[in-house]
């Protein structure tokens, strides 16, 4: 039989080995958090709300039609893409982009008085770009029905070819 004060030294020394573990505080993923930090520092669920309204832009510039549906369509995307769901997916993307260094430093740029003017200006230039880029490809569609047509006929004359688009539509 143990005799009990070596029973009770036992017991002792295993709590004394095992507090440290139990009074921990839980790892903490700092690669994650800097990922989370830095998406909350270009705007969190503002640049969600941000590609929403983008989003409805291109779609309402491409099918005015829509236009009287807006707010059902919008209030469609964000029941679809909510910030709970959206925000850890920003965070999955920043985290395996970049290292938790890089994240500190861009959270760092987003933070400053430039960094924050550059997200207020991010929508307004990507909007400038697209209607200037489609400006472009527009004025030179026909270009390129043209190539399409050339190609369905060589594909055409090999006999395999797809049937060629109808231009006719335009």
């Amino acid at each position: 039989m143990v005799p009990m004060r070596h029973l009770a030294s036992a017991c002792l020394v295993a709590l004394c080995l095992a507090s440290p573990v139990l009074a921990a505080d839980p790892v903490v993923d700092t690669h994650r958090a800097a990922a989370e930090a830095c998406v909350q520092a270009l705007g969190g669920e503002e640049l969600l709300q941000g590609a929403v309204d983008a989003m409805m832009g291109s779609l309402m510039a491409q099918n005015p039609d829509l236009e009287p549906f807006s707010d059902v369509i919008q209030g469609w995307f964000r029941q679809v893409m909510p910030w709970s769901v959206m925000g850890p997916k920003y965070a999955d993307l920043y985290e395996e982009a970049f290292t938790e260094a890089e994240l500190g430093e861009m959270t760092a740029f987003y933070g400053s008085p430039t960094g924050k003017k550059y997200i207020a200006a991010i929508p307004g230039l990507m909007q400038s770009a697209g209607e200037f880029s489609n400006q472009l490809v527009m004025g030179r569609a026909q270009e390129l029905q043209d190539i399409i047509m050339k190609r369905a006929a060589e594909l055409d004359k090999q006999g395999a070819a797809p049937a060629a688009p109808d231009s006719s539509e335009d």
